[in-house]
């Protein structure tokens, strides 16, 4: 009988092997930084339609290799893009058409798939030819953010808006719960702002239309916000 219990104690002690043996805990992987934006610089003018695009490098915790993608479009969500291209450098150029607005951003990958954010996005202008004047580039979007959930019953819209040739601007603003907004809420206002008053458990929508003095106009996108 003793002789058994001892067969079996062997037995599991030999199947059970030591704790040293397990697999070592697998590193985590971070994901690159986010590229800043170099060239073109934002609302530049281009004279060459041959533009090189530049950012500073990437940077990687685990001294991945690094992968850009850099997106190129007339719009400035992005849902369409004109131009796009993935590269090991830290630089890319395009043959862009003349006379158009484009905005560009940049994003770093590694080789495990872990990726950075996309970088700010920055806009420029191809000149023409033989063009006297630039319509102004589309409006940024400041507050209230996109989709945003608000308390408040009075709000400030609030936006941006550059002009490559720096003409004073101004601005129409449409604004109500249906999509797109018909009422004309701002016309003709040098501010990029204006308080409109809203009710609770609704959903409204706005844009501007930007205007400089020589004719030249631009329609925003429509953005939208809830009011709790």
């Amino acid at each position: 009988m003793k002789k058994v219990l001892w067969i079996v104690s062997v037995m599991l002690w030999s199947c059970g092997g030591s704790s040293d043996d397990a697999p070592p805990p697998e590193k985590s992987n971070d994901a690159p930084t986010i590229p800043a934006l170099f060239y073109p610089t934002n609302n530049l003018l281009c004279t060459d339609s041959t533009v090189s695009f530049s950012w500073e490098a990437a940077r990687d915790a685990n001294n991945d290799p690094i992968e850009y993608m850099l997106q190129v479009a007339t719009d400035n969500q992005f849902g369409t893009l004109d131009f796009s291209a993935k590269t090991t450098t830290t630089s890319h150029a395009f043959k862009l058409k003349k006379g158009v607005f484009y905005y560009w951003r940049v994003k770093a990958s590694d080789d495990k798939n872990a990726s950075s954010n996309f970088s700010p996005v920055f806009s420029f202008y191809t000149q023409g030819e033989a063009v006297s004047n630039h319509l102004p580039f589309s409006p940024q979007l400041v507050s209230p953010i996109l989709n945003a959930k608000i308390d408040d019953q009075l709000i400030d819209l609030k936006w941006s808006a550059n002009d490559v040739d720096n003409d004073p601007l101004r601005f129409d603003v449409y604004f109500g719960t249906d999509n797109p907004p018909m009422l004309l809420v701002g016309h003709n206002q040098p501010s990029p702002q204006i308080q409109v008053q809203v009710t609770s458990k609704s959903k409204y929508y706005w844009y501007d239309v930007v205007k400089d003095n020589r004719g030249g106009v631009t329609f925003g996108q429509i953005w939208n916000f809830d009011v709790n």
